[in-house]
């Protein structure tokens, strides 16, 4: 089981995105992480060891955000360090406008990082 409540969606064939913010907030109502995002790195680094454990030799990174569109940011931050990183990786997004998808415009791309900021 990847996490109690989690929702995966295939993006392509190589990507996913897992919603794991159910079993975050509970970990959080538990008391054992300070915050969701925090919780959902905690449930990164678990489903990226549960791989390399089960002996599957596949190079993955974890983006962990409030959204879609930041979790695809933060992994490419995991992606563009050097391969142990992208095999091990978990990055939060703290990304800059700047660092957008090319396809959304860079005022929705700054009011979208401040909106999520919080």
């Amino acid at each position: 089981t990847i996490a109690p409540g989690a929702i995966l969606e295939r993006a392509s064939i190589d990507e996913a995105f897992i919603d794991v913010s159910v079993e975050a907030s509970r970990r959080v109502e538990r008391g054992a992480a300070c915050g969701v995002v925090e919780a959902g790195e905690e449930i990164a680094r678990e489903i990226i060891a549960a791989v390399h454990a089960s002996r599957i030799d596949l190079p993955l990174s974890a983006g962990v955000a409030p959204n879609k569109l930041l979790a695809k940011l933060a992994s490419g931050r995991v992606k563009a360090q050097q391969e142990e990183a992208c095999r091990r990786g978990c990055a939060r997004c703290d990304a800059q406008p700047s660092e957008c998808v090319h396809a959304v415009p860079s005022e929705s791309c700054e009011q979208l990082l401040q909106e999520t900021a919080a």
